[in-house]
This record gives structure tokens, sequence and C-alpha cells, in this order.
């Protein structure tokens, strides 16, 4: 990410958890996940029926202006808008 941090090195993504306790409901998290379902976070790896596949994402500069977004697909699952977004980004 060019060396952005999303968030602050307050922010609970940045803890080491690596001691930390075990949730008590996390087997029964996992199970309902799956114990032999991996981490696939689909940023994209290919082609599928000649179109190409994953979530693409790019880096805004700190200059690029918000845009609105009109989305034409999977707009529920898609933070609405305006977004620092380039004509030229892909969508």
């Amino acid at each position: 990410m060019n060396g952005f941090l999303p968030f602050s090195s307050a922010s609970l993504w940045n803890q080491d958890i690596s001691s930390a306790t075990v949730d008590p409901n996390s087997t029964a998290i996992i199970n309902d996940i799956g114990a032999t379902i991996g981490l696939h976070p689909d940023f994209g790896s290919g082609e599928y029926q000649g179109s190409y596949i994953g979530i693409p994402y790019t880096v805004a500069g700190l200059q690029q202006p918000n845009i609105a977004i009109n989305f034409t697909a999977y707009g529920s699952e898609s933070d609405p808008g305006p977004m620092p977004v380039a004509v030229t980004d892909p969508i």
C-alpha cells in the first residue's frame, strides 16, 4: 500500500495478539466457518471465463479528489462514496 497504514498504531488491527486469551467461542466460530477453510482475500489472480477475478485495489494520492461512484453491480456490497478514485482506476 505504498507505505500507507490504514489504521493507527493504537488500532486493534495493529495489536500483537500472539499471547492473547483465545475467545471462548472460538471453536464454535471455526467449526461454523469450516476448520479446513483457509483465508481467501481474493485480491485477484488471473482470469475466469474471460474476465478478471478478484478485488482490485489502488492507492489514491493525497491530492486525488473525491468523486461519486455509480455501482452497476454489487452496489449493496460496496461503500457508497464519494471516494478518492481516479477515472482510470479499475472498478
